[in-house]
């Protein structure tokens, strides 16, 4: 059992630290812009359709945007694109 005011860690692979003039590449950028663009599609699909179909429509899309874009950016933080 773990004391009051202990936390553990929950990540299964440790924290890599970037270098002190690591920047964002052309690619991770792109996905950026791509998923900017895909939100608001969603958004653009919600509003036009005001019943319940096209609000769970919108909200599954956006569920699974939202995952695919979590997973991405877990990934790029762990692996470089330029390694």
């Amino acid at each position: 059992m773990v004391p009051v005011g202990v936390h553990r860690s929950r990540t299964l692979l440790p924290a890599v630290t970037s270098a002190e003039g690591h920047r964002a590449t052309p690619l991770e950028l792109f996905f950026d812009l791509a998923y900017v663009f895909a939100f608001t599609q969603v958004s653009r699909l919600m509003a036009e359709r005001h019943d319940p179909v096209g609000l769970v429509q919108g909200l599954v899309v956006l569920a699974l945007l939202w995952w695919s874009w979590t997973a991405f950016s877990w990934l790029s933080n762990h692996a470089h694109a330029d390694e």
